[in-house]
């Protein structure tokens, strides 16, 4: 009904008033970035080039990158070889050989009693600050005792 109004009395030829345009939408700044699958990214960031403190990536990058052997210079303070192990969620990754048997050992005593072999190699047992050890791993833990002070008091 509103566009009858803009018609004239005359003939069938005239044509309608044009309409205002209205802008809906603010302008957007968009120097610097790039739309990469429907998000808009800085431009390094979409090269894969990233600030060596960067801690997120934007992409995936392949598994040969990501274990490739270390190029260039090594550091002069000889850790230049640790660099692979540091490719790890806490950040290093110590080499060790554990036998199978000697895993398993430790596995299941650390989940029947919550403590285990200290890794620092000198024979103490730890526990984990907290827990709270169950029966059985309490009366196991006094018959270790009674066995290691028997021992000590029998030389």
């Amino acid at each position: 009904m509103d566009l009858i109004g803009q018609y004239g009395c005359g003939s069938d030829s005239d044509t309608p008033a044009p309409l205002p345009s209205v802008v809906t939408a603010p302008e957007v700044d968009t120097i610097g970035y790039t739309l990469v699958h429907g998000e808009a990214l800085a431009v390094a960031a979409a090269q894969h080039f990233q600030n060596a403190g960067s801690r997120s990536t934007a992409h995936n990058l392949p598994v040969s990158q990501m274990h490739a052997p270390v190029q260039g210079p090594l550091p002069s303070s000889g850790r230049g070889f640790d660099a692979a192990a540091r490719n790890h969620r806490s950040g290093h990754v110590q080499d060790a050989h554990v036998s199978g048997a000697a895993f398993d050992e430790q596995f299941n005593s650390f989940h029947a009693t919550n403590e285990g072999l200290d890794p620092e190699g000198r024979g103490e047992r730890i526990s984990v600050p907290g827990a709270e050890p169950t029966a059985r791993a309490a009366s196991q833990k006094r018959q270790r005792e009674g066995r290691e002070n028997g021992a000590v008091g029998g030389s």
